[in-house]
C-alpha cells in the first residue's frame, strides 16, 4: 500500500520541501503565512473528551462454558465492552431476540463511542414507547428507532423468541448501517441453500458473507433457519472490522501520545490537546478523503487557515502534517519523524498545542492530520 505524508509549518517565511521515496510520496514545509492555524489562546489545555466509553473489563467472564475455539474471540469482545453481563456465561445456549438486539445496541455504543441516548439525539430520533406490545425495553425501542429491528409483525417483537442465522445476518447488516458502514455494496455469496432463506434475509446474508462477518456452515451452505448461540452472536459482532468513530478517536489519541513521546525524547515540553484544534484536524482529515493535495489546499481551493478560523482557533503560528495510507499510529509517526519537514513541525519549540484527526476513505486508506499551534 502506498503511503504518503505531507507537512506544512508556519513560522516566519515560506519554506517548501518536496520529498519522494517508496515510503511516502511527498513532504512539504512552510512557515508563518500559508495554511494551518493554531489552537485557541483562551482554550485551556484540556483533552477534548477523546476517550471511548469502553476500555476494560471489571469482572471475570466464565469462559468455561464456551468452546475452546470461541474463547479468545469472546474474551476480546468482552474487553471491548459490548457484551452485556447477562451474556457472559452459558455461551452454548441459543440467544433470544431480545438478547441479540440489546447486544447490537451495546455494539453501536462501543463503535460510535457515545451513549445510545446521545446517538439517538444526534440522529434526531426518539424512542416510540408504543412500538411493541410485548416489550418496553429501552434498548429494544432504541434499536427500533435506529432501524436495527422491525419486530416480528403486528406490533410484536417476540423478545423470548430464539434467534436464527438469517435473523442475525439481517440485524447485523442494519446495525452496521447505524455505525456508518455502507451496506449497499455486496455481491451474491453463492450459498447452495440460499433458496431456503426468507426473501427479507437474502441481502443481509450476502452482506455478512462478503464482509467476512458470517461464513457458511459447511458444504457451501448457510443454514438460514438454524438457531444461533450466544457464542456465535458475540463472535459475529466481534468479526465486524468496520472502522467506526470510536476507532478513529482511539487512533488519533495514540498519535497524540506518540507525538508527545518524541518531544519528550528531544527535551521539549509536551503539547496540549484542545477541543478546537481537534475539531479542526477532524475536518481536515475528512477533507483529505475528498482531495489529497500536496499544496495543503482545502477541496474548495481555500488555504487551510480558514479551517482554523471556522473552528474558533486563535493562533499566531500554526502548522500541519498530513499523511495517507499508513495503517497504524506507530507507522505514521515513524514516517513523519523520518521526514525533515514533518519532524520540524513535531519538534518545533514554538508549538504548544496539537489536534489530531483520522478519517477512512472509501478505498480503505486512512488519512491522518496533525494541526499545530503556538
Amino acid at each position: 500500500m502506498n503511503r504518503i505524508i505531507l507537512s506544512l509549518a508556519l513560522m516566519l517565511t515560506f519554506i517548501f520541501t518536496l520529498i519522494s521515496s517508496t515510503a511516502f510520496a511527498a513532504a512539504e514545509t512552510n512557515t508563518n503565512g500559508y495554511s494551518g492555524a493554531a489552537a485557541s489562546n483562551n482554550n485551556p489545555a484540556s483533552a477534548a473528551g477523546l476517550t471511548t466509553k469502553y476500555s476494560s473489563v471489571t469482572d471475570s467472564p466464565n469462559l468455561d462454558t464456551a468452546g475452546e475455539w470461541a474463547r479468545d474471540s469472546i474474551s476480546n469482545a468482552i474487553i471491548k465492552g459490548f457484551v452485556p453481563l447477562s451474556l457472559r456465561n452459558n455461551y452454548k445456549n441459543v440467544i433470544t431476540r431480545a438478547e441479540f438486539c440489546i447486544m447490537a445496541v451495546k455494539w453501536v455504543e462501543y463503535k460510535i463511542g457515545e451513549q445510545i441516548d446521545t446517538i439517538l439525539a444526534e440522529k434526531g430520533l426518539v424512542r416510540n414507547p408504543n412500538a411493541f406490545t410485548d416489550t418496553n425495553d429501552p434498548d429494544i425501542l432504541a434499536a427500533f428507532a435506529l432501524g436495527i429491528t422491525n419486530g416480528t409483525g403486528n406490533n410484536r417483537f417476540s423478545p423470548n423468541g430464539q434467534f436464527t442465522r438469517e435473523q442475525a445476518a439481517t440485524m447485523i447488516r442494519n446495525t452496521c448501517s447505524v455505525a456508518g458502514m455502507d451496506i449497499t455494496k455486496f455481491t451474491p455469496a453463492g450459498f447452495a441453500d440460499i433458496n431456503k432463506a426468507s426473501s427479507w434475509a437474502v441481502d443481509g446474508i450476502n452482506f455478512c458473507r462478503n464482509n467476512g462477518i458470517m461464513v457458511g456452515t459447511g458444504n457451501n451452505n448457510f443454514s438460514p433457519q438454524a438457531k444461533y448461540t450466544i457464542a456465535q452472536s458475540i463472535i459475529t459482532f466481534n468479526n465486524i472490522s468496520f472502522v467506526g468513530r470510536a476507532d478513529l478517536i482511539a487512533l488519533a489519541n495514540e498519535v497524540f501520545m506518540l507525538t508527545n513521546a518524541e518531544r519528550v525524547k528531544a527535551g521539549l515540553p509536551v503539547l496540549s490537546q484542545t477541543a478546537y484544534l481537534t475539531k479542526t484536524s477532524v475536518v481536515r482529515a475528512n477533507e483529505l478523503v475528498i482531495m489529497y493535495s500536496d499544496t495543503h489546499a482545502r477541496p474548495d481551493g481555500r488555504e487551510i487557515y480558514t479551517a482554523y478560523d471556522e473552528n474558533d482557533v486563535i493562533y499566531d503560528t500554526y502548522g500541519e502534517n498530513i499523511a495517507r495510507g499508513q495503517q497504524t499510529p506507530q507507522e505514521v509517526v515513524k514516517d513523519w519523524m523520518n521526514s525533515p519537514s514533518h519532524r520540524a513541525n513535531i519538534l518545533y519549540p514554538g508549538f504548544g498545542r496539537l489536534g489530531v484527526g483520522v478519517a477512512k476513505g472509501g478505498n480503505g486508506d486512512l488519512y491522518w492530520t496533525q494541526e499545530f499551534a503556538d
